[in-house]
């Protein structure tokens, strides 16, 4: 399909999508913690992953993996600790 060439989005493009949702900037705000939603081919389920952004560079790391749904990250008062459900 030429690059210009509009379509429809399918079902199958849903596996490729990632969401992000409920960010929560550390209380030094240097740091942000947030999750990312993402659809399991396979065994047809969604999995929630949290990951940290340093404000400062703009760099990501997995703070959470694997087939789990890890949400509701919360900072502790003095931001040395990230409680979440899994």
């Amino acid at each position: 399909m030429p690059e210009n060439q509009e379509r429809y989005l399918s079902a199958e493009d849903l596996y490729s999508f990632e969401l992000v949702a409920e960010p929560q900037i550390s209380p030094d705000g240097k740091n942000v913690v947030y999750c990312v939603t993402r659809a399991d081919r396979e065994d047809q389920k969604r999995y929630t992953n949290l990951w940290m952004v340093a404000v400062a560079d703009g760099k990501n790391r997995a703070f959470t993996s694997g087939n789990h749904v890890d949400n509701m990250p919360r900072w502790s008062p003095d931001g040395s600790l990230i409680a979440f459900l899994s």
